[in-house]
């Protein structure tokens, strides 16, 4: 058995975006937190030999979008990704 945690969009924008991550049943209980950036980034916190491990789950841009939809992701990208 296994558990799907996913971001979405309003049901008038599907198709639109959104990411998801499968988890084993059993690894269930070490997930420790989650949240979601905008629909397109997804950040797991799972407990791994006693460290947090992040998993960052990502739907970059399709190639058509605009320069400045591209940029904008990679510059939130970069804030998820970069320590505190």
């Amino acid at each position: 058995m296994k558990t799907c945690f996913y971001s979405d969009v309003h049901v008038t924008e599907r198709n639109k975006g959104g990411v998801g991550r499968i988890v084993a049943r059993n690894q269930v209980i070490n997930i420790k937190g989650w949240i979601f950036i905008l629909e397109l980034i997804m950040v797991l916190d799972l407990m791994e030999e006693n460290n947090i491990v992040n998993v960052v789950i990502m739907y970059g841009p399709n190639k058509d979008e605009s320069v400045d939809v591209k940029e904008e992701f990679f510059e939130l990208l970069q804030k998820t990704t970069t320590p505190v």
